[in-house]
Parts: structure tokens; sequence; C-alpha cells
């Protein structure tokens, strides 16, 4: 299994801290939203930097209810994530641990590296009765990384 995909509420929610909820990151993690338009209870853009350290993400997401329309969203473990990642080879070889793609408003990718982390997300998507769940292998991998797939 390479990464899990399926369906969020299209609304206003803490979506994104219900889909990362319990995934165990070093505090100095770095998140890098690579595209993305995440709009706040206001209508205003979420996300007022590309680059956050996930103590501060994670704070963030919990917080504050917010409406992704489409996402390309990056863990990397260090500060090393200057390599633009354009399908999953390039994911493997490179040093981001995570990608979280959300497009149309509800269709959600995730691709991680550490099986613990898939595991913890297929809780959340359980725990919080997303729709439409399946598992990504080979023959499902998107072929450009990107969130306007």
């Amino acid at each position: 299994m390479l990464g899990i995909s399926f369906k969020i509420p299209n609304e206003y929610d803490t979506i994104l801290y219900k889909i990362l909820e319990n995934i165990d990151l070093d505090k100095q993690s770095i998140c890098k939203i690579k595209e993305g338009e995440v709009l706040n209870e206001n209508g205003a853009c979420f996300f007022k930097d590309e680059i956050y350290k996930w103590i501060d993400f994670e704070t963030m997401i919990k917080s504050n209810k917010h409406y992704p329309i489409f996402l390309n969203f990056q863990i990397y473990c260090n500060s090393n994530f200057s390599q633009d990642i354009n399908n999953y080879s390039e994911f493997l070889d490179s040093k981001c641990q995570l990608i979280l793609f959300i497009t149309d408003n509800e269709y959600v990718e995730v691709y991680t590296k550490k099986q613990n982390h898939l595991n913890l997300i297929n809780k959340n998507v359980t725990k919080y009765h997303f729709e439409d769940v399946k598992y990504i292998d080979q023959n499902m991998v998107r072929k450009e990384f990107t969130a306007y797939y």
C-alpha cells in the first residue's frame, strides 16, 4: 500500500487536523504548502506562508476551521525541501516524508514513506467517517504530483 484516497465533507471544518491527527512528527519538521487554495471562515486565504514548522502548523489546523479547495501539502523531517516533486518516483527519492493532495474540495490522496503514518491516517478516516476509502497501489498512483490533477 503506497497511500490512501478518500472523500471528505465539502464544508468548513478542522479537516486537515482530522486527517493528520496523532501523526507522530518531530516538532521541527517542516510543512510546505506547494500549491493550494484553502479559505478561513471569513473567506480569506487560510495559509499566509508557504513554510511552517510542524508544531505551528498543527496548532493552526487544530484551532481554526478551514475550507480546502485544492492543496498540495508536503512534510519534511528537515529543511532540505528545495527539490520539486513531480511524480511518485521523485517523492521516493526526496527528503519528503508525506504528501497530501486535495482536489475539487473533497477528494484526498495521501502518500507517505512511513507505514505507521498510513495506519494512523486510516484510523482517522474511519473515526471521522470519510467516504470512498481506497488504498493506493502501483496501478493507482497519480502520474503528476500536483493539486490540479
